[in-house]
């Protein structure tokens, strides 16, 4: 769906993010990832745990595709 450099900024995007996400290309390139997450998952680490995890697993699939399960 999208691309982020290894900073977690939003590098690349296309016409099925923006209608997934509600983000238009112009808005979003440059963005940290992390605005994809509530304030709440923020303050509970969430985006911290997801690049954790595509370190180690070198990938992240996240609520989408675990509601498409």
């Amino acid at each position: 769906m999208q691309r982020a450099k290894p900073e977690a900024i939003v590098a690349s995007w296309n016409a099925a993010a923006a209608r997934i996400k509600g983000y238009d290309e112009a808005e979003i390139l440059g963005a940290h990832f992390s605005r994809f997450y509530t304030q709440q998952d923020r303050q509970d680490g969430k985006p911290q745990q997801a690049l954790r995890t595509v370190i180690e697993e070198g990938r992240f699939e996240g609520w989408l595709h675990d509601r498409l399960r």
